[in-house]
């Protein structure tokens, strides 16, 4: 599953994703990878709600960094990485896509770029879960700073 996505499953059966849509998915997953890590260091400014425990922030910031460099299992040892498939992290921790190698990587093996998507997808939801919600560490920690 995508990131940022939710299925609901009625019936059982087959169901071919068009190789266009995977370009869109990879772009989706990068700006929604992109914009967490730009609020992420967005809370730790000085007015920002974290700005008291920047060591939160920088856990979660690292926490998604480690899930972009997840190997998924496509039954392909050339094709499991985001880097793979011409998504890389930048010296800033964001991610950038080389159009022409995930343009590449989808045309010569599909199946292997919609596994590595979903993978990193699902990492990256994984790693931000313990994080997110009323509670979670980020909501837990901006009452014990709004309390101080």
């Amino acid at each position: 599953m995508a990131f940022g996505t939710q299925i609901d499953v009625t019936a059982t059966g087959t169901i071919s994703v068009p190789r266009s849509t995977l370009a869109d998915s990879a772009q989706s997953l990068v700006d929604a990878f992109n914009g967490l890590q730009g609020a992420i260091v967005s809370m730790t400014q000085d007015d920002g709600p974290l700005a008291g425990d920047a060591n939160l922030a920088a856990g979660l910031f690292q926490s998604l960094g480690d899930a972009a460099l997840t190997k998924a299992s496509t039954g392909d040892s050339t094709l499991s990485s985001l880097a793979d498939i011409g998504i890389s992290v930048q010296k800033d921790g964001s991610l950038s896509i080389d159009a022409d190698a995930l343009s590449a990587a989808i045309a010569s093996k599909p199946d292997a770029v919609t596994a590595v998507i979903n993978a990193a997808a699902q990492a990256m939801g994984d790693a931000v879960a313990p994080y997110l919600g009323q509670s979670g560490s980020i909501d837990t920690q901006i009452g014990v700073l709004a309390a101080l």
